[in-house]
């Protein structure tokens, strides 16, 4: 009976944990890195800070959450990726790595003569690919949150799976001490 408590209580306290793990999420459009910091359980993680880091690890800056756990920070050109880390004041941390598809707003694509003439509107196949780009983010961001924050949900069949695997063990320990019990090996 006392395996069964502890392994109770050790579930419990892992689950406890989970629900406060911290969780980070951004993306990068127009010039801006932004994104939202969260717990497990859904809050925002409020007042915390994000630093961000180039490819080699050099700090670029910092930026805090507001009240939802949103956060904006200018996007640097670094020649890549951007890594944002954060730690909440009690000791979670996050990391998450935002690639821009181009800081330098679609330089390549202006390099090309097809790219750089004037369309029949007027406007440049450059200007109008980067146009239709920022709206595609734009609707994309609430999917791509709404599935990271998904991924780091706790749901109530992860629980009762670990209520199970703790009932297993505990049942295969009783079968093996019953078995000794009656002189079986």
């Amino acid at each position: 009976m006392r395996i069964l408590v502890t392994g109770i209580a050790m579930f419990a306290l892992c689950v406890s944990a989970h629900a406060h793990r911290l969780n980070l999420f951004a993306t990068a459009s127009n010039g801006v890195i932004s994104g939202k910091a969260y717990f497990s359980d859904g809050k925002p993680a409020r007042g915390v800070a994000v630093q961000a880091y180039d490819p080699g690890g050099a700090a670029l800056g910092e930026t805090t959450t507001d009240e939802e756990g949103r956060f904006e920070y200018a996007l640097p050109v670094t020649g890549g990726a951007v890594t944002l880390k954060s730690i909440s004041g009690d000791g979670h941390a996050a990391e998450f790595t935002v690639t821009p598809a181009d800081p330098a707003g679609s330089a390549a694509a202006a390099d090309t003569p097809a790219a750089s003439g004037p369309s029949p509107g007027g406007a440049s196949a450059g200007t109008i690919e980067r146009a239709v780009d920022e709206a595609v983010a734009r609707q994309i961001r609430p999917l791509r949150e709404q599935l990271d924050a998904f991924e780091h949900e706790v749901r109530f069949r992860d629980a009762i799976g670990g209520v199970g695997y703790i009932v297993g063990a505990v049942g295969l320990v009783a079968l093996l001490k019953a078995r000794r019990g009656h002189g079986r090996p």
